[in-house]
C-alpha cells in the first residue's frame, strides 16, 4: 500500500512534466515519444531536453568554435544556481556577441523547461578555456583560462566529444 501511495503522490508531479515534453515536442499529443524525443534518450552527456529544445529554437551559434564553447556549459559539472552571477574572465577573442546570445538563449530555456527551481544550470565558466582550445591554442595556455584544475578542463573538453558523438549517432 505505501508504494501505491507514493505513486499517486507523484502524480501530479509526473503530468506536469509530461505536459512540459508534449509543449517542447517530445511527446506526441496521443503520449508516443517524438523523433526528437527519441534522440534526447540516447544523449546521456549531458541534459538532453535542454540542448535539443536549444537547437531546436534556433538560436545556437552556426560558427563551431563558438558552439563548442557554449555548449560546454552544459557539461561542466557542479554548477550551482546560486553561483549564477559569477562573472566570466578570459581573452576577448572568445566574448563575441553569438556566444553571448547563444548563452543567453541557453540559459533561458534551462530556466524556462526547469521551472527556475533547478539546482543545477548550464555553467558559463569554461566558456573562454574551450573557445581558445577549440581555436587551435595549445592545451597549456587554454587551460590557464579555466576556472578549475586542468582535470576538470579535460573532463570537459571529453564531455563534449560526448554530446557531438551522441547527437550525430541520434541523427537520421
Amino acid at each position: 500500500y505505501r508504494l501505491s501511495d507514493q505513486a499517486l503522490y507523484l502524480m501530479p508531479l509526473y503530468e506536469e512534466r509530461l505536459m512540459t515534453l508534449m509543449r517542447l515536442g517530445f511527446v506526441t499529443e496521443d503520449k508516443k515519444v517524438s523523433e526528437i524525443g527519441v534522440c534526447a534518450a540516447q544523449i546521456i552527456a549531458c541534459d538532453s531536453v535542454v540542448l535539443l529544445t536549444w537547437l531546436n529554437s534556433d538560436l545556437y551559434p552556426r560558427d563551431p568554435l563558438c558552439f563548442a564553447a557554449v555548449a560546454s556549459a552544459l557539461v561542466y559539472p557542479g554548477w550551482k544556481k546560486r553561483m549564477l552571477n559569477i562573472e566570466i574572465k578570459g581573452d576577448e577573442k572568445w566574448e563575441r556577441n553569438e556566444i553571448k546570445s547563444s548563452l543567453k538563449a541557453l540559459l533561458q530555456i534551462s530556466h524556462d523547461i526547469r521551472g527556475g527551481d533547478e539546482e543545477y544550470v548550464p555553467n558559463p565558466r569554461m566558456i573562454p578555456a574551450v573557445y581558445m582550445w577549440a581555436s587551435g591554442e595549445n592545451f597549456g595556455d587554454a587551460a590557464t583560462l579555466s576556472p578549475d584544475f586542468e582535470g576538470n578542463f579535460v573532463q570537459v573538453l571529453q564531455r563534449l566529444s560526448e554530446v557531438v558523438r551522441q547527437l550525430l549517432d541520434c541523427m537520421p
